[in-house]
């Protein structure tokens, strides 16, 4: 008798899995950001300077470790600190441009509303999923990435001025990226030395804390991106904020300058040809 229940080919697989959750965050951002744009009421305005340093580690075609460094600051008042994290995640390639990766990330964040005399600096520990995809279409490059983070904020007294003992789980979030890039110029060898970048991502928070900023935030970028070597690229670019607080009544919206570097350090052995 004929099988019934035929296997799916592992591509198929992978091709419909990329396809739900693709359709899954576009219907969150659909129906969330309407919400977001019509209940503007105080936007506070507010520039900042990114620097950033992402090392990629490869230790296989398998497996890469993927670390980066930020630091945030307030362009008004100059020098103001807003946020360094560390952030570390180790992927897996599934094959099909696909990876899962999982990791943890380690925030401070000082103050978000500027000018203030507050010197708390808040700690966070953010455990971190990702399921990335990469793709090609001629000469564009396309990425999409699906974030998905539980967040523990350091505790506070009863003044919320100072930070008391231990942490707790405040919320879940879910961060959708889709990005392109483009190369303007080339070296002789075809590859790219120049490149446009740009990508859109929207943030959403769950969890029984979330009453009001179930949208958290959208984010979109655009830049260029230098290719030195196979190693290194550097990349400046401008980022636009704009996310909404927790009583639902109040938006940042911020210009960001971002800066980059970043390095890929191959620990791989090379591939041998059989004689």
């Amino acid at each position: 008798m004929p099988n019934k229940h035929p296997k799916l080919d592992p591509s198929l697989r992978l091709k419909a899995f990329k396809t739900t959750l693709a359709k899954s965050f576009l219907i969150l951002l659909i129906f969330f950001m309407p919400f977001a744009a019509g209940a503007q009421k105080t936007i506070l305005h507010q520039t900042q300077l990114w620097y950033s340093y992402f090392n990629n580690l490869k230790f296989s075609d398998k497996y890469r470790l993927l670390t980066d460094v930020q630091e945030r600051q307030f362009i008004e008042p100059v020098g103001a600190q807003g946020t360094f994290l560390f952030r570390s995640i180790l992927y897996r390639n599934l094959g099909g441009g696909w990876e899962v990766g999982a990791g943890v990330a380690r925030f401070y964040q000082s103050p978000t509303k500027i000018p203030t005399t507050s010197t708390l600096v808040v700690p966070e520990w953010r455990p971190t999923v990702d399921f990335v995809n990469k793709s090609k279409s001629g000469a564009v490059n396309f990425s999409q990435r699906f974030r998905f983070e539980a967040r523990y904020f350091h505790n506070l007294d009863n003044t919320k001025t100072v930070l008391a003992d231990g942490y707790t789980f405040g919320t879940f979030r879910c961060r959708y990226q889709f990005g392109a890039d483009y190369p303007i110029v080339k070296n002789a060898q075809k590859k790219p030395v120049l490149s446009i970048r740009a990508y859109d991502e929207v943030m959403v928070n769950f969890g029984s804390k979330i009453v009001a900023n179930t949208f958290d935030q959208n984010r979109i970028y655009g830049g260029l991106m230098y290719t030195m070597n196979k190693n290194f690229t550097f990349e400046l670019g401008y980022l636009n904020w704009f996310q909404e607080t927790t009583d639902g009544k109040t938006y940042y919206n911020r210009n960001i300058i971002r800066f980059g570097i970043n390095q890929t350090i191959n620990l791989s052995k090379p591939k041998t040809t059989a004689k």
